[in-house]
């Protein structure tokens, strides 16, 4: 069944869309948003997107001690990055070290089962409209991705009544292996612990999954026509979300001085 979706042509449009359908009463679980600047884009992790470029097809890891791909990428990460890993993240028992270490991982690009998503709808859609487009591969009027634009639209994708836990509580259920083995529900919401301040500018969560070979289906989804994408992108830095405050560092304050001097006069 295809989740329900609307198309936006305006940040008030996307505002009073999330608004009516993604509010959530005090105690419930939140919503959950993720922006792709391609509508066609899956919700599967990067872990499944080394498929038919790897050796072995043993890519996810099914076992504590198998020869996956993904548990093997694991290993050597902890191994390399010993010395380059805040001491907090060694305390405690080895599985939740373990856990921490697979959430690093996957915010410093490692291919692993996690998703980024944020609870902020305004960062998703800054996502959704910042990068270049896909330029459509197909004839033009032959693909509903992008209806004839020759670019594929964007999109905000969008989870609800998903309850978070932490690292530690994932950690501690007897149903989870260790990492990166997930058992406890079909998909999980994990709040992970301040990694850097990206992070947390960021309102960052993050997806792990049982099967990650099958991709998540958001409850809703919401279309950012190509079209609309630059002037969506210029609407939420007015109102203070850009590569400079979510990437509050001398990278992001150096691409967002690179895109914002186009606009001076």
């Amino acid at each position: 069944m295809k989740p329900p979706g609307i198309t936006v042509q305006s940040l008030a449009e996307f505002l009073s869309f999330v608004e009516k359908n993604t509010g959530h009463r005090e105690g419930d679980p939140p919503s959950v948003f993720r922006g792709h600047r391609d509508i066609a884009w899956e919700l599967a992790p990067s872990i499944t997107r080394l498929k038919g470029t790897c050796k072995t097809n043993e890519i996810i890891a099914k076992r504590k001690t198998d020869k996956s791909i993904e548990r093997g990428l694991f290993i050597h990460f902890k191994d390399y990055a010993a010395a380059s890993v805040p001491n907090w993240i060694w305390s405690g028992n080895e599985t939740v070290v373990g856990w921490r270490l697979l959430f690093l991982a996957q915010h410093h690009g490692l291919p692993t089962r996690l998703l980024d998503w944020t609870l902020n709808p305004l960062v998703a859609l800054f996502f959704a409209v910042e990068k270049p487009s896909q330029i459509c591969p197909k004839p033009k009027g032959a693909c509903s991705f992008c209806k004839g634009q020759e670019h594929h639209d964007s999109t905000v994708q969008v989870l609800k009544n998903i309850d978070p836990c932490s690292i530690d509580r994932l950690a501690r259920d007897r149903k989870n292996s260790y990492p990166p083995i997930y058992n406890y529900n079909e998909l999980g919401l994990v709040r992970p612990p301040h990694l850097s301040p990206r992070i947390s500018s960021q309102e960052g969560m993050f997806t792990v999954g049982k099967n990650p070979n099958r991709p998540i289906a958001p409850d809703y989804i919401i279309r950012i026509p190509y079209s609309r994408r630059e002037e969506l992108q210029r609407d939420v830095e007015k109102i203070g979300i850009s590569r400079k405050t979510l990437f509050p560092d001398l990278d992001g304050l150096s691409s967002y001085l690179a895109w914002s001097c186009r606009y001076w006069h």
